[in-house]
């Protein structure tokens, strides 16, 4: 049941937030001639294929997600006492001393990508969403802001967002697997 509630209250999350940016950027600029989004300013895309992307990207999210709840991975090492780095190795590769790959090589193991994919994607999109309507909350209500946004193109800041936000998920994640590792053996 938890897990029910859980891809429930993730999934609505992610939906609704999607939902609420694209409906305050209707209400900026119906045209989207203010849009920061790259399908709108290289790619010259309107809004049906913002919608599409939206719905890609939610749709992904929300698969990745269902799987990672329902079929979790039982990549826990058998052995006691693994640090961190060894079991984020093990986790990834099947080697305690393999965390180097980490940087070059995608992991052997998909079930284990799935369920990583499927803890960082909506959470990353949750917590993007909320910078991105706060932002878009700010044009609508603030001049000052708008004079940020204008003279310092704080919608770089905005995109850049995710970088930190999709590392911290990654550290998140297999803190977790961690201490769920920790209490299971």
């Amino acid at each position: 049941m938890k897990k029910n509630l859980g891809f429930i209250l993730l999934s609505g999350c992610l939906i609704f937030l999607r939902m609420l940016d694209a409906y305050l950027t209707y209400i900026i600029t119906p045209d989207l001639s203010f849009e920061a989004n790259p399908l709108i300013v290289w790619a010259k895309q309107g809004w049906d294929m913002v919608f599409l992307a939206n719905v890609f990207v939610v749709m992904i999210s929300i698969l990745l997600l269902y799987f990672s709840k329902r079929f979790p991975p039982n990549s826990y090492p058998t052995e006691k006492d693994y640090s961190f780095k060894e079991f984020v190795s093990h986790y990834l590769y099947n080697d305690k001393f393999s965390f180097h790959k980490i940087y070059f090589f995608v992991p052997k193991n998909k079930k284990t990508i799935l369920n990583f994919c499927g803890y960082l994607f909506p959470r990353v999109f949750i917590f993007w969403s909320i910078i991105i309507i706060i932002h878009n909350l700010g044009i609508i209500y603030s001049a000052s802001y708008q004079f940020f946004l204008f003279y310092w193109n704080l919608w770089i800041f905005v995109y850049m967002s995710l970088v930190p936000l999709t590392f911290y998920f990654f550290w998140k994640f297999f803190r977790l697997e961690y201490k769920k590792y920790k209490f299971s053996i």
